[in-house]
């Protein structure tokens, strides 16, 4: 299965060789729509498993910065508690 993103036109060289290298050394900026007219922007088609490796990257480099400043992060992957859920949403 392929998954749609949208990506600056100059950053594809870059996607593509961090797909293949895969170091994480920086964030791939992308969209899963086009959100504006003004962008130079191309649709790209990735994998499933490719597009949870941009995602894991991101996350992991956007930790480590929170981290730097001192900022508590929590993730969609975190366990979230019955009690969590209820002071979030209420009843």
């Amino acid at each position: 299965m392929k998954i749609n993103i949208w990506i600056e036109r100059e950053s594809i060289n870059k996607l593509d060789s961090w797909l293949k290298e895969s170091r994480g050394l920086e964030p791939i900026t992308f969209f899963h729509h086009k959100p504006a007219k003004q962008m130079d922007l191309v649709q790209v088609s990735v994998s499933v498993d490719d597009y949870q490796r941009i995602v894991d990257n991101n996350e992991s480099i956007h930790d480590g910065i929170a981290d730097e400043i001192g900022w508590v992060t929590t993730s969609t992957s975190d366990v979230i508690s019955e009690d969590q859920l209820q002071i979030l949403f209420g009843e």
